[in-house]
């Protein structure tokens, strides 16, 4: 084999990998950015769309309890250590193994809604789930 047959043989190899490793590239990235769309909170006019979520947004220095209770009709429990328990929103009941939870930013929230203070611009979003 000569030379120039061996110099070509490379060449065609290495556009080979370069191509295939392109396309590979390619897939990884495009499931990726599958993957982090699919997972993306979607910020939609919630109570004209599904019934068992509301959103709002904080206001400085308010509990979110405060904020949902003048923004709609909220039946509460109020418990002695964790605070006020909301147990129905609008006259939605929670049952059936479905709780209203909130989320801050879609991160569920980490104590009652009577004792979170807002910070001034984040979402809640309450959820029956």
């Amino acid at each position: 084999m000569s030379n120039k047959n061996l110099y070509l043989g490379a060449a065609i190899l290495v556009a080979v990998l370069l191509v295939g490793g392109y396309l590979l590239g390619q897939r990884s990235f495009q499931n990726q950015q599958s993957k982090t769309l699919n997972s993306s909170p979607v910020s939609v006019t919630p109570s004209a769309v599904n019934k068992d979520l509301i959103t709002y947004d904080c206001e400085l220095g308010e509990s979110a309890y405060d904020i949902l209770s003048r923004k709609t009709k909220v039946k509460s429990e109020e418990h002695p250590s964790l605070g006020k328990l909301i147990t129905a929103i609008n006259g939605k009941e929670q049952g059936g193994g479905k709780y209203w939870t909130y989320l801050v930013d879609g991160k569920v929230g980490t104590v009652s809604a009577s004792k979170y203070v807002c910070q001034g611009e984040e979402k809640i979003t309450w959820e029956l789930q």
